[in-house]
């Protein structure tokens, strides 16, 4: 009986504490859909757990030019964190990095370059008061000492990731000789985490 009393207790207890950890706020904020669960890592390395949703999106001619998060933690703190104060943040299987003014996912990691992806929400008005609303990608690269690439269509392509990856020989070559382009980005990737 003292052994089932005991594993009752063991049981009902870190339950009770758990429940009076959660503030009001936390309750109301998981309750809202627009919520999901992250761990937050600020530019000093600092952690925190809580829920986020991203707010005060800041449109500028109709781009998206700046987003921040608001994250309410379990004992009910409230905090609004822009991507200039944040390294990254992860919901469940996403990654997320900051370049300063907006959010990255992060799409391929490995230990020498990162592929990210950021999306660009342009609201564009009719004549007829419509709002249409355009999403547009931006691929780009970062290595492991912080410097980033934007992987971008066009002329300049060969000459910027040349420059980038010239610590790689062979992908510097094939970039150079046309062998690889935008549309080889994971090939990139993937010649670039294996070279030597």
């Amino acid at each position: 009986m003292k052994k089932q009393l005991l594993l009752l207790f063991s049981i009902i207890i870190p339950f009770c504490i758990h429940a009076q950890d959660e503030s009001v706020a936390f309750k109301k904020a998981m309750k809202n859909g627009n919520y999901k669960f992250s761990q937050v890592i600020l530019n000093d390395s600092t952690t925190l757990d809580g829920l986020i949703k991203p707010i005060n999106l800041d449109f500028k001619l109709g781009k998206l030019i700046k987003s921040d998060l608001k994250i309410v933690m379990r004992n009910g703190t409230q905090r609004v964190l822009s991507a200039s104060e944040l390294l990254s943040y992860k919901t469940g299987i996403h990654e997320m990095i900051s370049d300063g003014n907006v959010f990255c996912e992060l799409l391929l990691q490995g230990k020498r370059v990162g592929l990210y992806k950021s999306e660009t929400v342009t609201q564009i008005e009719s004549e007829y008061g419509l709002t249409r609303t355009k999403i547009t990608e931006r691929l780009y690269f970062k290595k492991e000492n912080g410097k980033f690439i934007e992987a971008k269509k066009g002329g300049k392509f060969r000459k910027t990731f040349s420059i980038f990856f010239e610590d790689c020989t062979d992908l510097k070559d094939r970039i150079l000789n046309k062998d690889l382009n935008h549309d080889d980005l994971e090939w990139i990737f993937t010649i670039y985490e294996n070279c030597k």
